[in-house]
């Protein structure tokens, strides 16, 4: 299924980023076009996207950076650390403007929904908080009995969590309760993206594997051995899945067949030396990935 003769070379590597001294854990791109970053060093980062040189902005937090979100079109960004603190960063003006302690763990991934003006984030004991922007203070605290949760992703009015003990939960957060749940994987659920064109949501885990979730039905649809090892993101852009993980690799796959595309790893193509921990859209032909090298590497579609 990899041999190079089926295989479409559909993405070469562009810039090469360095900078951090330890894994990159998460990236965003704010709304002015600049690229994010948060790692286990302790810093947010922020990038030119143009030319991959650092800008003149950098904050160093007393934990490390696990996750990180812009808050719609607003200046401010929510930084998850693995302390349980989230800060509320003004980029304009490079300055803290609150910090909530929502977890004695890790915050492990933050949605914003702009319409409900509603920031979500998740943690390692197993909770989900919901706070009111802009003022940030708690509009609700969940907890389950799930493990930690991982990641999140919004779906109309509710908010899809990714759980330790393999389970996919579904919560209206209008009416605050649970819709549903279910077992997708045999260990943790490491990241979810939502498929819009087949309402499906699409989950990655420690189990290699990637699922394909039909949250009606409460059952996994199709699953597919991706990775050799744990999988931890992925992104849909439009007729392509692309996922990351501990092996090393990124993955391109073609989602209306599932046949693998292109696998950028070393030494067959340029990639990562490390894990890659964390992938997001750049353009419609751009994508950057970064992991445990401590790197950002731009793939632009041929």
């Amino acid at each position: 299924m990899e041999s190079s003769s089926k295989i479409n070379k559909a993405y070469q590597q562009g810039l090469v980023i360095g900078g951090h001294s330890s894994p990159i854990y998460c990236l965003d791109i704010s709304v002015d076009g600049f690229l994010y970053s948060g790692a286990g060093d302790r810093f947010l980062a922020k990038w030119n996207l143009k030319t991959g040189l650092q800008e003149k902005f950098s904050i160093q937090f007393d934990s490390a950076v696990y996750c990180i979100k812009q808050i719609g079109s607003t200046p401010y960004m929510a930084v998850g650390l693995h302390n349980g603190n989230i800060h509320i960063i003004n980029l304009n003006e490079k300055k803290e403007e609150r910090l909530l302690k929502m977890s004695d763990s890790s915050i492990f991934s933050l949605n914003y929904s702009e319409k409900d003006q509603l920031l979500f984030a998740t943690s390692g004991d197993s909770k989900l908080g919901i706070l009111h922007v802009p003022s940030f203070e708690s509009y609700q605290m969940i907890q389950f009995s799930s493990g930690k949760i991982r990641a999140s992703v919004l779906v109309d009015n509710e908010i899809i969590i990714a759980c330790q003990t393999g389970e996919i939960r579904r919560i209206n957060f209008k009416e605050l309760k649970e819709t549903s749940r279910f077992q997708s994987h045999d260990e943790s659920v490491n990241c979810l993206v939502h498929w819009p064109e087949r309402n499906i949501i699409i989950s990655g885990g420690k189990d290699a594997k990637i699922n394909f979730n039909d949250l009606d039905k409460k059952e996994v649809a199709f699953s597919l051995v991706a990775h050799n090892f744990s999988v931890y993101d992925l992104i849909v852009n439009r007729d392509e899945l692309l996922s990351a993980s501990m092996d090393k690799s990124v993955k391109v796959w073609n989602l209306e067949d599932l046949e693998l595309k292109q696998k950028l790893a070393l030494p067959t193509e340029a990639g990562h030396k490390r894990s890659v921990n964390t992938l997001i859209q750049g353009s419609n032909n751009t994508i950057f990935s970064a992991g445990d090298d401590g790197t950002i590497l731009e793939w632009k579609k041929r």
